[in-house]
């Protein structure tokens, strides 16, 4: 008989849902006894064939539909959420809502309410059915994309990102939404469609806001010396996402560019790399527009091939800055890539460095703030000393104190005279590094390429070859999960026990003439 009508609720109130909750975890737990494994699925499944999931869900639409819900609706929709995650607590569950995609589509409509908790409710259901299998993460996929057509968003996730973003959205639901988004990222199987769904992130303004979120979880903001845990959770959720996107660039590049170089002669394949470089740079809204823009150009005319021609000597002199007539041979190209390499190369370093100066001369301005206080110190001391040896030298011989008159000032000036030469000499430390930086600047703006001092040994967390797992440590994921990963991947894990900063095992140096090639 249908749980529904055993029970009698023809109309559903928040006491009788739960009620009903509670009915329906004695069936399961009433399927889930005695029997082998396939058994109990047998039971399950004839459970499930009542069709408890489907009019459950079914209600919780109709509610989604109604444009102003009352506080008893949105309770209403709260229990019978917690109804399907009972429903769902079961592999069999879980099974029967994926094999429906209405009804997963239904379900991911009440992402639309104004209640968070009704969201991350829904958040956690999504995510359940994402991680059960491939097929669970298509048809999540596809409702994203029904909800997108439904409530006329420009983009997926639009609506979820612009929560997350917002001023007003507790820390706690933004880690929720990010833990959403990472799950569905990185339970895509390939990189192609883990390249496809960050696009769409990339598009709605997600990487402006995760550097905003990294301002909110940090230190300065919290005004604490330590992170709460719900900001330290979404300080991780933000790192796994920055982490997966340079491993699937990195992957790219190997995937779309063989030994270093793609293949020029395969538009394809020059089409892939382009756009993994555009999504990992944040310029994949301008790259389509560029796109749209040339789809737009009527080819099958005598105009068309002429406009093909005129946006091929923009971008010859655009690359490569000269005004002569275009046609790059095979070899220039290839000789503008490395260049190009080289440069962006350089310019990492460079905004690396620059990076640093900015924290150096903070530190450098609070130095001569400090200096400053403690000149003024020195001097108002001095004057006191001034005015007490004028005061003593106009006494009467006999008036004057034995010993020594002014020990303790004397004290006092030397220490502030000593902190005084320490900070000078800190500050003239920052100024020779701020002049090293200026002068990397001022190579790569002439075009330069390495120096011509010695190489050196690369930091084996610097090295590519090994620093995705020290990134993977630093973001606190246990030692033993970093080198089974490791070993996986074909690694001695051994070199996890190495200190970050010392010599890279693979030998690769950096400086002198050029850069050095990673490990295989």
């Amino acid at each position: 008989m249908d749980v529904l009508e055993e029970l009698g609720y023809s109309h559903l109130t928040v006491d009788s849902v739960n009620e009903l909750r509670s009915h329906l975890q004695d069936r399961i737990s009433a399927c889930e006894e005695g029997g082998d494994e396939a058994d109990v699925d047998e039971r399950l499944e004839t459970f499930y064939e009542e069709d408890v999931l489907q009019k459950i869900i079914g209600k919780l639409e109709e509610i989604e539909s109604e444009p102003d819900k009352n506080e008893p609706e949105i309770q209403l929709q709260s229990a019978l959420l917690k109804c399907v995650k009972t429903l769902m607590n079961n592999q069999v569950g879980i099974d029967t809502v994926t094999e429906s995609g209405p009804l997963v589509d239904c379900l991911t409509l009440n992402l639309d309410s104004e209640d968070v908790l009704i969201c991350t409710q829904v958040l956690e259901l999504l995510a359940v059915i994402t991680v059960s299998s491939e097929e669970g993460f298509r048809v999540v996929l596809c409702s994203c994309d029904y909800f997108k057509a439904i409530k006329r968003e420009r983009v997926r996730f639009f609506s979820l990102v612009n929560a997350l973003v917002a001023n007003e959205t507790s820390v706690v639901f933004k880690r929720d939404i990010m833990l959403f988004l990472n799950t569905l990222v990185n339970s895509a199987p390939t990189l192609e469609e883990r390249v496809e769904i960050r696009a769409d992130l990339m598009y709605t303004g997600l990487l402006e806001g995760i550097e905003q979120l990294k301002a909110l979880t940090s230190d300065e903001a919290v005004g604490t010396s330590e992170l709460s845990d719900e900001h330290y959770e979404l300080e991780v959720q933000l790192q796994v996402f920055e982490t997966v996107l340079h491993n699937d660039n990195s992957e790219a590049i190997v995937a779309y560019a063989g030994e270093g170089m793609m293949n020029l002669s395969d538009p394809e394949q020059i089409f892939r790399a382009l756009h993994s470089q555009c999504v990992e740079f944040d310029c994949f809204d301008l790259f389509l527009a560029i796109l749209q823009y040339m789809a737009a150009i009527p080819t099958y005319t005598e105009l068309g091939k002429q406009q093909w021609q005129g946006i091929e000597r923009c971008i010859y002199r655009i690359v490569t800055g000269k005004e002569d007539e275009c046609g790059l041979a095979y070899d220039g190209l290839v000789a503008t890539l490395n260049t190009k390499e080289a440069m962006e190369d350089l310019a990492m370093k460079v905004a690396s460095l620059t990076d640093t100066n900015k924290k150096a001369e903070k530190k450098a301005g609070l130095s001569k703030e400090r200096i400053a206080d403690l000149e003024a110190q020195l001097a108002k001391q001095q004057e006191e000393m001034e005015a007490l040896r004028n005061k003593v030298a106009s006494a009467p011989e006999t008036e004057r104190p034995k010993g020594v008159l002014d020990t303790d000032q004397k004290a006092d000036m030397e220490k502030m005279q000593s902190e005084i030469a320490t900070l000078r000499d800190a500050v003239a430390k920052l100024e020779v590094f701020r002049t090293k930086v200026t002068e990397l600047e001022a190579a790569a703006a002439a075009g330069g390429g390495g120096g011509g001092g010695p190489s050196v040994p690369v930091p084996i967390k610097d090295d590519p070859k090994y620093a995705k797992y020290f990134k993977m440590l630093k973001m606190h994921l246990p030692k033993p999960a970093v080198a089974m990963k490791a070993t996986a991947d074909g690694l001695d894990p051994s070199f996890l026990d190495l200190d970050p900063s010392s010599p890279s095992p693979s030998g690769l140096m950096t400086g002198g003439g050029g850069g050095g090639g990673g490990g295989g």
